[in-house]
């Protein structure tokens, strides 16, 4: 490399912004002074380096950069960057300094490629909450994830710059005692990382610092956690560690993971996290890690040979009181069903072991377990607790039936079809992009003029619909605000269903959309009435509630209050223990919480009931993340549903009906795939109310957010006619459909969007009475008509023809491919390298079908064309014959080829290739 001139040093030091002019002028006179006397024929730029590390003006690494001409490295917004180290197994971070305030920080960038992944980013968003959320001494802090002019990083405490346990590579044992007391405090914070939901992962001694194994730290030890454990992006906790490279990264941290893990290749748990702490202190003890073969492949190699056999990874240690052995076996056994469950069983055993009272009741309510979303996204199964209740089992009838596509696709239709159809319609445009003569001017919060509603019919009637001037932003709600109240609510709900169905059946426009919802939402509401033993029209209020499990698949909770019942319920103050099986519904329970004469009833599935049956019947509090939706959630709508729609489009599609499938992606358009929590709201009266309530991401503004749903939602109408106008559509029903742009425009005429406090966004609108059916029975037609009809009109093909010419040809090139064991992810790339064109795997397509984007096989083709060798990888990926596919797409003014399955890109209604036609879709 050649040696940067002294002048340009000095230059590039001026560029760094580390120094102002006026310092490094000074700076420059000073070093030129003490130089002044020396012969040194040394590289002068490395002297002048050297020389102000020693005066402190720059630090080690800013001047090695300094000396590769690097001068732009240094910033990220108001952070001085100071020094950087990798971290192991993956990720790097910085130490620096905020300079408003003078303090010290670590900086972990986030701005792999890998990031963008929907799974990737969802996960850093969790993981980043959840850290933020703990509040142990012994733990890191983890404090904000921030982005600045294109660097997204997380910020957190700096304590790098201590030594760990594994950097001090000391050979003296703890005392016993000193030992176990650390053990206990690093438990008792991965404790509350369990009860949180989530898990450590990368238990080590190079995560334990602050600690010398001669003289304990006086202020005790601190035990990094996300994202200084080194896998901020999560792609190592999710990894199988099958490949000799992945697992060479770890070096002796190899020696810290569970081998059931490395046997099964599943992600890490809670009692994964256990064995970890077990080895920690087992490492305290004798001093070194023991298992330690030399390499991280020979002793990875011996764990899962020795967990396979089932025996003992040490001998028991010499002098140690039988009673720390004792745990030492129960914490470390290769079998994870002899282990503590989780850190809250381990952290309570240890206490007892020095005579301590319990600490379990110190930590915070316990959470849903919340399995990695790369490892659900590439298949990787999560091992579920195997205690009684918690067995995890196949989805019964009354599980499927209510479902969330049951409600949302039979009631809320008429919402989500609203906010979202724009997008979905765009992909099976065939017709003009020429704008509508009565497309609405894209104005914002300017009340409507009478001459722009002229000619517009009520929906249903034949007066013009009109709203009175109304200058407020938002729209005011039909009815007086009242609070939204939840009761008997699972904590780590993550979608939320409350209603009136009393209220809304009293409503002309309710009951036609109940019979508008067809057979399957009849079928459910008779569930629905068998399992709350009351008719909906004594509903009162009723609250639905889904979560994921640990293996990814929904439960469910509700609470019903009902009307004409509970005569006697006011002398009755005894809260009910008991519940009770639900007669054909595969092991629900309900609960009566004031007797069965009281108008509340709970029914949930084995896995919820315990902890509502410890509930009172106070108001329940939102998950974290829907919190800052309270202010404006509205007890008096009819309608309402609060979620995560990260797990509508995510863990819920796996039960939504086929002919809502093309919403979800439109969905997460709308709102972003970084949006936390959203909620959609209806009311009918003698008008149409919606309303659209959103969270801004972590990483963005509210203001982002409201010009993307006012430019998004300002063109539904637009594109739904672009859409009907382009098709043959069926005699039952073409009037209706016909007409369901002329009632999206009416709604997006008096739209108005608008910033509610710091990180709120909403958007509402008016509608005529009787418009909610009307729109849920159009939309429904389409939707039915695309799933049966996907692709139609001959400008469609043609479009689709010429969008392949390009990339056809790159695919007859000749090519050699030869790998003796990657996975299709890889071997896309590699291929993707090889012939110069884009090629892309939509992962959620696979992961609807079972295929993982991580599984591994070889390949040896050579001088064989692009196409035959993407089509053998496919073979090789899929599980039955058909099922993966590749289709053409626009990007920019390329094509790019994009791995998908026939079955979502028939439904989609892409072109196929014609050597896929003759494989039906499985």
């Amino acid at each position: 490399m050649p040696v940067l001139p002294l002048d340009v040093f000095w230059e590039k030091l001026a560029e760094s912004r580390l120094l102002s002019a006026d310092q490094i002028s000074d700076v420059r006179a000073a070093y030129l002074a003490a130089m002044k006397d020396s012969n040194s024929q040394e590289n002068q730029t490395a002297l002048a380096a050297q020389w102000l590390v020693r005066q402190r003006v720059v630090t080690l690494w800013q001047a090695k950069e300094l000396t590769k001409g690097n001068a732009s490295n240094f910033f990220m917004g108001d952070y001085r960057l100071l020094d950087k180290r990798e971290m192991s197994p993956g990720g790097v971070v910085y130490q620096g300094r905020h300079e408003p305030t003078k303090q010290a920080v670590s900086l972990v960038p986030i701005d792999d490629s890998s990031s963008q992944r929907v799974e990737v980013w969802t996960e850093v968003v969790r993981q980043v909450e959840r850290a933020a959320e703990t509040t142990s001494p012994v733990l890191s802090r983890t404090w904000a994830l921030e982005s600045i002019g294109g660097n997204r990083f997380i910020v957190c405490e700096e304590l790098l710059s201590q030594v760990s346990v594994a950097e001090a590579s000391q050979t003296r044992r703890w005392p016993v005692v000193e030992a176990v007391k650390a053990i206990l405090l690093v438990c008792r914070g991965v404790a509350e990382i369990h009860r949180l939901g989530g898990v450590h992962g990368m238990i080590s001694t190079s995560v334990l610092v602050g600690a010398s194994t001669e003289t304990p730290s006086q202020k005790g030890p601190r035990l990094l956690q996300y994202p200084l454990t080194g896998d901020p992006l999560g792609v190592f906790a999710a990894d199988p560690l099958r490949s000799p490279q992945v697992v060479a990264r770890f070096a002796e941290k190899i020696c810290f993971v569970p081998p059931e893990r490395l046997i099964s290749g599943k992600p890490g748990t809670p009692t994964g996290d256990v064995y970890g702490m077990g080895c920690l202190l087992h490492t305290l003890l004798v001093g070194r890690p023991v298992i330690w073969k030399g390499s991280p492949s020979a002793t990875c190699a011996f764990i899962r040979e020795e967990g396979r056999r089932g025996s003992s990874l040490w001998a028991a240690i010499e002098g140690c009181p039988a009673e720390i052995q004792k745990l030492l076996d129960y914490m470390t056994a290769t079998d994870p069903r002899r282990r503590y469950c989780d850190a809250v069983e381990a952290v309570d055993a240890i206490a007892a072991c020095l005579q301590y009272s319990a600490i379990s009741p110190e930590l915070p309510p316990q959470r849903t377990f919340q399995p990695s979303l790369l490892a659900v996204a590439a298949g990787g199964g999560v091992e579920a607790k195997a205690s009684g209740r918690r067995k995890a089992g196949k989805p019964n009838q009354v599980f499927r039936m209510l479902a969330v596509p049951s409600i949302i696709a039979g009631v809320l239709l008429a919402v989500v079809t609203t906010f979202s159809m724009w997008r979905t319609f765009s992909r099976f445009e065939v017709g003009s992009e020429k704008e509508s003569q009565g497309s609405v001017e894209k104005e914002r919060a300017v009340p409507p003029s009478s001459e722009a509603s002229a000619g517009i019919n009520q929906v249903g009637k034949g007066n013009a619909f009109v709203l009175d001037s109304d200058d407020s932003l938002p729209w005011m709600p039909p009815t007086e605000p009242s609070h939204l109240v939840f009761r008997y609510l699972p904590s780590g709900s993550q979608l939320i269903l409350s209603a009136r169905p009393a209220d809304f059946m009293k409503s002309k426009d309710g009951q036609l959309v109940l019979k508008a919802g067809g057979e399957q939402l009849k079928e459910m509401i008779l569930l629905l009435e068998s399992l709350v033993q009351c008719s909906l029209s004594d509903i009162e209020t009723l609250q639905v509630s889904w979560q994921a499990d640990e293996n990814g698949l929904p439960l469910f909770a509700i609470w019903a209050h009902r009307h004409g019942v509970g005569t006697q319920e006011s002398g009755n103050n005894e809260v009910s223990s008991v519940a009770v099986p639900v007669e054909d519904s595969g092991g629900w329970l309900r609960w009566y919480p004031r007797g069965e004469n009281g108008r509340d009833v709970v029914v949930a599935m084995p896995q919820l009931m315990d902890a509502l049956m410890a509930t009172t019947n106070e108001e329940s509090e939102l998950p974290r993340s829907m919190r800052p939706l309270g202010p404006v959630l509205d007890g008096s709508r009819q309608l309402t549903l609060l979620g995560s729609p990260h797990f509508l489009v995510h863990d819920g599609r796996v039960l939504l009906p086929p002919a809502t499938m093309p919403l979800l992606d439109p969905i997460e358009d709308v709102l972003g795939a970084d949006c936390p929590a959203a909620a959609v709201s209806i009311h009918l009266d003698d008008r149409t109310y919606f309303e659209l309530d959103a969270v801004s991401p972590a990483v963005g503004s509210a203001r982002g957010l409201d010009r993307q749903l006012d430019g998004g939602l300002r063109q539904v109408s637009e594109k739904t006619e672009a859409v009907i106008s382009g098709r043959d559509l069926d005699m039952y029903g073409r009037r209706l459909v016909m007409r369901l742009p002329e009632v999206l425009r009416i709604g997006q005429r008096y739209l108005r969007v608008g910033i509610e406090g710091r990180d709120l966004v909403v958007a509402n609108t008016y509608l005529p009475e009787m418009a909610a059916h009307n729109i849920v029975l159009a939309a429904s037609l389409l939707l039915d008509q695309i799933q049966a009809n996907p692709v139609s009109g001959q400008m469609e093909e043609e479009k689709s023809v010429d969008l392949q010419q390009s990339a056809v040809i790159k695919l007859q090139q000749p090519v050699t491919l030869v790998f003796d064991s990657d996975s299709l992810e890889t071997a896309i790339e590699m291929l993707s390298e090889t012939v110069g064109i884009t090629i892309e795997i939509v992962g959620k397509d696979l992961e609807s079908e079972g295929i993982t984007k991580n599984q591994s096989f070889g390949l040896s083709e050579r001088e064989r064309s692009a196409e035959e060798v993407l089509r053998i990888i496919l073979r090789k990926s899929e599980s039955k014959p058909g099922q993966l596919i590749y289709v053409f797409r626009k990007d920019g003014d390329d094509e790019k080829i994009v791995i998908t399955t026939n079955t979502n890109a028939r439904q989609r209604g892409e072109e196929i290739p014609e050597v896929f036609r003759t494989v039906p879709a499985q």
